[in-house]
């Protein structure tokens, strides 16, 4: 005579949709009237076994045997069990505008998987419209074992263009020289000031070049080497790191044509030495009388 076997119930955690989010543990009891159960001949046999693997026809199979050889099958379930929690992905609608920065609106969409319960929910795309640095983006995956997954994007955003201002010669108004020297000041709250240029007719522009606090002076050829008098207006603008185009900020200067040096300079003489800025390269010492300027 075969012995009997009873099965308990399932103990395991139980997500949705039947399925359990981890092994199944079922227990058992066994009977035989007779030889009873190796190796003391008990007539009862009470004992626990658990799943292993996943999948939706997870089943746990008790084999038991009695003193005398008659063996006895039982089978628990099938069991639906995921032990594994979905996938989920955050990726921004765009790559970065420029240097790991957004200056326009940019939407995060989530993507989400689940091969075995399948997914139960998936966020829907977050629009990031606040300007910030690394802003944190979060979304969380279900599926309907009732794992949960989670996954997060950095987003910098900067909308704002920076500011700046441009003079010319310390604020002078006219200049007797041909070569000007330009200081350029900006700023900006978030990115930070990344490049500048200049125009010296409003269309044509010099090409961007990095932007240094520490040295924010240019020499600027405003009248093309013309002696003819005239007024220029400098046009600057900066670029901010998320790309960002400040608007034309601009300075004007007038050029006002030296008089002529007319007359006689009376130098006494020895007036210069060796070594004198303007008497390099002399061989020795020569008395300078005088010198006409026409």
């Amino acid at each position: 005579t075969l012995p009997e076997i009873s099965l308990g119930s399932p103990h395991g955690t139980a997500g949705a949709e039947g399925w359990y989010r981890t092994d199944v543990t079922v227990a058992f009891t066994a009977r035989d009237n007779l030889s009873g159960f190796s190796p003391d001949g008990r007539l009862t046999s009470e004992a626990s076994r658990t799943s292993s693997g996943e999948g939706a026809d997870v089943r746990i199979t008790f084999t038991i045997s009695d003193r005398a050889g008659n063996q006895a099958t039982a089978t628990a379930g099938p069991f639906r069990v995921d032990k594994t929690p979905p996938t989920i992905a955050a990726q921004p609608s765009r790559p970065p505008d420029r240097e790991g920065w957004y200056n326009k609106d940019v939407a995060v969409s989530f993507a989400c998987d689940d091969a075995l319960s399948g997914v139960a929910s998936c966020p829907p795309p977050v629009t990031v419209r606040d300007e910030g640095r690394d802003q944190v983006v979060q979304g969380e995956a279900l599926d309907r074992a009732g794992h949960r997954a989670g996954a997060t994007a950095k987003i910098s955003l900067d909308k704002t263009a920076p500011i700046g201002l441009v003079s010319i010669n310390a604020g002078a108004a006219t200049t007797a020289n041909l070569l000007v020297t330009l200081t350029l000041s900006a700023t900006d709250a978030l990115s930070g000031v990344a490049e500048m240029r200049f125009s010296n007719d409003g269309s044509t522009w010099s090409n961007w070049e990095p932007f240094k606090t520490s040295r924010p002076n240019w020499d600027l050829s405003l009248f093309g080497g013309s002696r003819a008098a005239g007024s220029k207006t400098v046009r600057a603008e900066v670029r901010d790191r998320a790309g960002n185009i400040s608007p034309a900020f601009t300075s004007s200067i007038r050029y006002a044509v030296p008089p002529p040096p007319t007359g006689m300079v009376l130098v006494p003489a020895g007036a210069f030495r060796m070594g004198d800025p303007f008497n390099e390269g002399l061989s020795d010492e020569r008395p300078v009388h005088t010198v006409t300027v026409s």
